[in-house]
């Protein structure tokens, strides 16, 4: 495994930043107006998988509300998931990341959405590593073996320092993503806490609970290699032992003034098919996730969640976020409040 260095941002990157706050200020834009989505590409150590190039999305409306979404991808960790062709995973970034493209959270012309004013920024998923890779991995199957880019920490980072130099001083910051990014975003939310230590941050996970059977390495990414530094003695969390309970647990505990929480279908198919790729059995994932989540609760008193029966998997980037409901709240009243700092308590399906 080859480590690769920090991330840098390029100059045409900067610049299109710097454009973008310049209008805002010559009243091109005022806040809360409908702002378009532009097309990042930073450069530097940033990739994908196969070597394709890196690009996110950031709009820049309200500077006073901000929206970082991971977005989902699925993952690879061994030669037949992430060689190419693989239907686990998705290794490059095209139109089809544009956030322009998705409903829900991102549908700017939907008065019903909280969002629609809030500046963000939307990180693609190319890595196969929920954002949390930082090497070159080889992996090998016989004969055969291919190299992959797991550079989906720098990714996120070179997204997360575009943010923090084009919405400096927001009131209100919500960390989020999908699948994939559900997971990404709970590793790179202790970074954004610290850097916004005067804002309100909260984060949110869209279906991925990261359960298995097993306990987790996360050495062919070097994921745990950026665990905050308060972390990195923990034992629950070496090499073989992490969980992402645990992980969670821990998080809630050291930010006493922000809110952790998750959305999770119960009987999602994309989530049982890693699952018994890991050598569990498909039908046993709803049970692993139910036991996951009562440890949280337990653990975590503040930790919140949203349970929704049925087998889909996502839902803040669907027509769907707008009409779920449990025990008589919608999930976008439920979202909303997390975002403003509200209280709210854990939901779940009736059947």
């Amino acid at each position: 495994m080859r480590p690769v260095r920090r991330p840098q941002l390029s100059r045409r990157a900067i610049a299109g930043g710097v454009v973008a706050v310049a209008l805002l200020a010559c009243g091109a834009a005022s806040a809360g107006s409908a702002v378009g989505w532009q097309s990042i590409k930073p450069g530097g150590n940033t990739g994908c998988a196969h070597g394709g190039r890196f690009a996110f999305w950031a709009r820049l409306a309200d500077l006073t509300k901000l929206l970082v979404f991971f977005e989902g991808g699925g993952g690879c960790y061994s030669y037949s998931t992430c060689a190419p062709g693989s239907t686990w995973f998705d290794p490059a970034v095209n139109n089809s990341d544009s956030p322009a493209r998705m409903h829900g959270i991102f549908d700017l012309t939907d008065p019903r959405n909280p969002f629609r004013d809030w500046s963000a920024v939307v990180i693609p998923s190319c890595t196969g590593d929920v954002f949390i890779g930082s090497t070159d991995h080889t992996y090998r199957q016989g004969g055969k073996r291919i190299v992959i880019r797991h550079r989906g920490w720098y990714n996120g980072e070179a997204a997360l320092h575009w943010a923090f130099a084009h919405v400096p001083s927001p009131k209100r910051v919500l960390v989020a993503g999908s699948s994939a990014g559900s997971v990404g975003s709970a590793f790179h939310a202790p970074e954004v806490i610290e850097h916004y230590g005067a804002s309100h941050t909260s984060q949110l996970g869209d279906s991925l609970a990261f359960v298995f059977p097993h306990r987790l390495s996360l050495t062919e990414y070097h994921g745990l290699d950026h665990l905050p530094p308060w972390l990195r003695g923990d034992r629950q969390l070496r090499p073989g032992r992490f969980t992402m309970a645990s992980f969670l647990a821990r998080l809630i505990a050291h930010y006493p003034r922000t809110t952790f929480a998750r959305f999770n279908f119960r009987n999602d198919e994309v989530q049982e098919r890693f699952y018994a790729a890991d050598g569990g059995k498909a039908a046993a994932f709803p049970g692993a996730l139910l036991a996951a989540e009562r440890r949280l609760h337990r653990e975590a008193p503040r930790y919140r969640s949203f349970l929704e029966c049925g087998r889909g998997h996502t839902i803040l980037p669907l027509y769907r976020f707008f009409s779920l409901r449990a025990e008589g709240v919608s999930l976008r009243e439920w979202t909303a409040r997390i975002a403003a700092g509200r209280p709210v308590r854990s939901l779940a399906c009736s059947s």
